[in-house]
């Protein structure tokens, strides 16, 4: 677990565009992009997915993750997605 944590945690990034680069941030988690790594821990991510959502529907492609959920009022909705995505907060 150590090397997840020094490999995947607080890693610094920052953008350069046009001759100029942005401040150094400090990403607290993920996975670097292109990494052999992401693959794999994508899919044990999501592999649950659906199993941990109670009323919104997913759809899983590749490297992307969709929720859905129709509500007939903008309160209702808000309120539920935002329960099941704090379920989805591991």
């Amino acid at each position: 677990m150590d090397w997840f944590r020094s490999h995947l945690t607080y890693r610094k990034q920052f953008v350069h565009y046009g001759g100029i680069n942005s401040k150094i941030n400090t990403i607290e988690g993920g996975v670097p992009q292109g990494s052999v790594l992401g693959t794999l821990l994508f899919i044990i991510y999501t592999n649950d997915l659906s199993d941990t959502l109670n009323c919104v529907k997913s759809n899983l492609f590749a490297d992307d993750s969709a929720l859905y959920y129709s509500s007939p009022t903008i309160p209702h909705l808000h309120k539920t997605m935002n329960r099941e995505l704090d379920n989805l907060d591991w």
